[in-house]
């Protein structure tokens, strides 16, 4: 089947196999090696599901580190791919797109984006600038009056409506932003939990939450999952990773103030002393874990062991090849955007992004406010282990977006 097609509600069999998605099984295209944190006998079950889902070594990007990598945009600029066929991350030559016809009305395009990657203000720029409103899979962010509201009447699953107030109207036109942190991102968990099958990630992409009422009148928080035809653009977000882990580290630190004001062991300050002191909690916690997993390669765990929270890193590379298999397979137009572009380059990437979207500029911009680099709270060696494991383990598309964090 087509992941075109609606997909249907994942089973616990669905989480120990690979379905089919596309295309037949050939074994010319049979990579002769995947880089994922896997043994070989599963690095071979992984390539029979690549190749029973269409994938050829060339169209995952699959290579040894050895080999050139064509970056398919800069870090001086973002990079609007426009694609027709079904691999949009071919090297052919690319057609304009042309405009969505507004006749049908607006479309969805997701914002994809690993959690602390920029969506927040990429969102809050789109609903102010456009006046218009943005959408969410996850709908329990933004109640109306007291429950979550569906974007399209014959889709209650989602995604939703963000935010509860009238300020923004809702795009009549082109492309509503959506936020989708799709999986492979816990941050509790041991390499067995937050490592997953295409399949898996892809059903994660178009899953999310919501608040409803229920017959009786109660108020009833649901899982939700919608179907993958409503989607028809991709915005795709990269952040330094090392600036990324440390987002993330001050965010769980906020939350936990809520919950635990006066608790030290788990509220920390927002120092570089508390930081680590949080990586070396959670990464001793699943270590054991993480040492036995049939996911987690000898070689790799030796490497980046001892870098402070490791299991960020390897989550962040595979979490991004994950996207570009996702977004490759869903054969729509994808805006790549990195997040360090909102200071370097504000002007011409908010334009991007908006040209992408089809909608204009009527409204004020938010203030973008440059956050500070983290990469002071690792040490030059473990800079360095960090870039060979991510290296060895990205996939040449992703690789050629996130090597400049690496550059001198």
């Amino acid at each position: 089947m087509s992941l075109r097609s609606s997909p249907r509600s994942m089973s616990s069999d669905d989480r120990n196999e690979f379905l089919p998605l596309n295309g037949e099984l050939n074994a010319q295209n049979a990579p002769s090696k995947m880089r994922c944190l896997m043994g070989p006998p599963q690095i071979v079950a992984l390539i029979i599901a690549g190749i029973m889902m269409g994938y050829s070594l060339s169209e995952l990007g699959a290579s040894s580190t050895s080999t050139p990598i064509a970056s398919s945009s800069s870090s001086s600029g973002t990079s609007l791919k426009t694609y027709n066929g079904w691999n949009p991350y071919s090297t052919a030559e690319s057609k304009p797109v042309p405009k969505r016809d507004p006749s049908l009305g607006p479309g969805i395009a997701w914002l994809m984006s690993f959690p602390n990657s920029g969506t927040s203000y990429t969102l809050k720029f789109v609903r102010w600038a456009t006046q218009k409103n943005a959408g969410s899979n996850y709908g329990e962010e933004g109640l109306y009056d007291g429950v979550s509201s569906p974007i399209f009447e014959n889709s209650p699953q989602g995604p939703f409506w963000i935010g509860t107030e009238d300020k923004f109207e809702h795009p009549t036109s082109g492309y509503i932003l959506t936020k989708t942190h799709c999986g492979m991102r816990c941050g509790q968990c041991s390499a067995d939990v937050y490592t997953e099958t295409p399949h898996m990630f892809h059903h994660r992409c178009l899953s999310g939450n919501r608040v409803f009422q229920d017959d009786k009148g109660k108020l009833v928080h649901d899982e939700t999952e919608y179907g993958v035809e409503l989607v028809d653009k991709i915005v795709h977000i990269f952040r330094d990773p090392f600036d990324n882990a440390v987002a993330r580290f001050h965010l769980n630190n906020k939350r936990a103030k809520k919950r635990h004001e006066k608790d030290t062991d788990i509220v920390r300050e927002s120092t570089q002393e508390g930081f680590l002191d949080y990586c070396k909690q959670t990464d001793d916690l699943f270590r054991k874990e993480d040492q036995k997993s049939r996911f987690m390669e000898d070689h790799i765990y030796e490497m980046i062991k001892d870098v402070p929270c490791y299991k960020d890193f390897i989550r962040y590379v595979l979490w991004h090849n994950a996207a570009f298999t996702t977004a490759m397979n869903m054969e729509v137009p994808v805006l790549i955007l990195h997040y360090e572009n909102y200071d370097s380059r504000f002007n011409e990437t908010t334009k991007e992004l908006l040209e992408f979207l089809e909608q204009d500029m009527v409204g004020e911009i938010p203030e973008f406010i440059t956050g500070k680099k983290y990469r002071s709270y690792y040490t030059e060696e473990q800079v360095k282990k960090v870039k060979d494991v991510m290296e060895e383990l990205a996939y040449v598309k992703t690789w050629g977006e996130i090597k400049h964090y690496f550059d001198d």
